[in-house]
């Protein structure tokens, strides 16, 4: 029997490339036609609903990803059409339920497409904080961490601490 270990939060570096990839890989693959990037993307559900049945691709916002996990914008991007795209299919509003289950359907691409190993389990719990954890900032302080790698990486440690701290 092999032993894996996990590594510690503080090991843990962004951007991952292989996770990057798995993302870009992950918007090829799901998102039928495509995807857009726009400084007037839809940001409710409604209008991302609306605008994908008249224009049948996911538009995403195309600001605020400089100090992101991926560190590269093209990865964000690609990780917002995936999630927006989960969204619509899966027919889950923006509400926080809305989010988990967004958040499971992309886990669930993942292991589908790459198996359940320690990096993929990994993964899930950096998507999971990335989307449900973001999302309880949000609620909490009505806005995003601006500093959203280092929210990720606290949110690993401890998500009660991460959630106490201002980003």
């Amino acid at each position: 029997m092999t032993t894996h270990i996990q590594p510690s939060n503080n090991e843990i570096a962004f951007p991952m490339p292989r996770l990057n990839a798995a993302i870009v890989e992950m918007a090829a693959r799901t998102i039928p036609h495509g995807f857009h990037t726009s400084p007037d993307a839809p940001n409710t559900w409604e209008a991302l609903r609306a605008d994908y049945a008249l224009y049948g691709v996911v538009t995403v916002w195309d600001g605020a990803s400089d100090r992101t996990i991926y560190d590269d914008a093209a990865v964000n991007m690609a990780f917002r059409a995936w999630h927006d795209f989960r969204h619509i299919s899966a027919g889950a509003d923006f509400t926080p339920c809305g989010e988990a289950r967004t958040a499971g359907a992309q886990i669930g691409d993942i292991w589908a497409a790459y198996g359940l190993t320690d990096e993929t389990l990994l993964w899930a719990r950096v998507i999971w904080a990335e989307i449900v954890g973001q999302g309880a900032y949000l609620q909490r302080y009505g806005d995003f961490p601006k500093d959203q790698a280092g929210f990720v990486k606290a949110y690993l440690a401890s998500p009660v601490d991460a959630l106490g701290a201002s980003w």
